[in-house]
C-alpha cells in the first residue's frame, strides 16, 4: 500500500495562499504525494482518471460513484480548482484513504527539488493535435485559425507537444515511472490499468478493473458530459466535437488532417523529438 498524504498536512497547505505564491504552494504539497499522472493535454487523461478513480472507489469503499464530477474528488488537479483541484480532493471522501494521485500537465521543473515517482500517458501525436484543434475551436473558443495554421502554430501546435514530451523524458529518466499510451488503453485496458494500478504499490484487482473498464466505456461517459458537463466548464454540450469525451478512436486523425499536413508532422516530428525522448516514449510516438 502506498503511503497516504498526511491529513493536516494537505489541509495546511491547501487553505493558504492560492495566487501570488501558487508555485510555491504546489511545491509545498509535493512532499505528500506518492505518485503524479502526466500527460500533455488531449492524451486520454479524462479517461484513465476516471477509469482510476472508479477502480478506487471500489477497491477502499468509498462513499461516492465517480462520474465526470466526483472523479476529481478522487484524483484531484495538481491545482487550487476548488471543483477539479486539490480542495476537491480535500473535502472528498478518498483523502487519507487513497494513494495521493494528482494529475497534471504542467512541466517537470515544478518537480525540480523532489523526485516523484510518475505515470506519463502518450498519445499518437497527430491524435493530439486534432483534439487540441477541437478543443481550441469548438470548446474553449480561444483559436481562430484552419487545423493547418493550428498544427504548424509554435505556441500550440506540434512543438509545444515535443517541448512537453522532451523535458518530461528528461525527468523520468530520473526516477521511477511508467509510460502507458491511449493507444494501449484502448487495445488492452485490462492489462494496461493493472499496469498502472501495479506501479502505485498496489495489488491490482482483475475484476475491480473490469468493473471500472465497464463504467468508463465511451458511450456511457459522452451521455455523462452531454448531460452534466464537466465542473467548472461552460460549453455548448450538443456540439459533439466540442465535448471533452469525443470519439475514443485510435488513429481519427485521418478524418481531419490532409496527407500533406501528415506528411509535414512526421518529418517536424522526427526533428523536434530528443533521442531520449524516442527512446523513452517512441513507442507510442507513432507519427515517427
Amino acid at each position: 500500500m502506498a503511503q497516504q498524504a498526511p491529513t493536516h498536512v494537505l489541509a495546511r497547505i491547501i487553505h493558504g495562499p492560492r495566487d501570488a505564491y501558487f508555485r510555491w504552494s504546489i511545491r509545498k504539497v509535493l512532499s505528500s504525494i506518492d505518485h503524479v499522472l502526466v500527460s500533455y493535454p488531449k492524451s486520454g487523461r479524462t479517461w484513465l482518471r476516471f477509469i482510476l478513480s472508479y477502480y478506487f472507489a471500489l477497491a477502499y469503499g468509498l462513499d461516492c460513484a465517480p462520474n465526470l464530477h466526483q472523479m476529481f474528488s478522487v484524483l484531484p488537479n495538481l491545482d487550487w480548482d476548488a471543483n477539479q483541484g486539490l480542495p476537491a480532493f480535500m473535502s472528498g471522501p478518498a483523502i487519507g484513504l487513497v494513494p495521493f494521485l494528482p494529475v497534471t500537465h504542467e512541466r517537470p521543473r515544478l518537480f525540480r527539488k523532489h523526485d516523484v515517482p510518475a505515470i506519463y500517458m502518450t498519445r499518437d501525436v497527430r491524435d493530439v493535435l486534432v483534439s487540441s484543434y477541437l478543443h481550441a475551436t469548438r470548446h474553449s473558443r480561444d483559436f481562430h485559425g484552419d487545423i493547418d495554421a493550428f498544427v504548424r502554430d509554435r505556441s500550440r501546435g506540434l512543438h509545444q507537444v515535443a517541448k512537453h514530451y522532451n523535458s518530461w523524458a528528461a525527468y523520468l529518466s530520473k526516477v521511477p515511472h511508467r509510460v502507458i499510451s491511449y493507444e494501449s488503453l484502448s487495445s488492452d485496458p485490462q492489462t494496461t490499468v493493472s499496469t498502472a494500478i501495479d506501479f502505485l504499490n498496489i495489488e491490482p484487482s482483475t475484476p475491480l478493473i473490469a468493473q471500472a473498464i465497464a463504467a468508463a466505456e465511451i458511450g456511457k461517459m459522452r451521455a455523462m458530459e452531454i448531460e452534466a458537463g464537466l465542473p467548472g466548464q461552460r460549453y455548448d454540450r450538443s456540439d459533439p466535437e466540442a465535448l471533452r469525451v469525443r470519439r475514443g478512436l485510435v488513429g481519427g486523425y485521418g478524418d481531419y488532417l490532409s496527407v500533406r499536413t501528415c506528411l509535414w508532422i512526421h518529418e517536424e516530428w522526427s526533428k523536434a523529438i530528443t533521442p531520449e525522448a524516442r527512446h523513452l516514449l517512441g513507442a507510442s510516438l507513432a507519427a515517427t
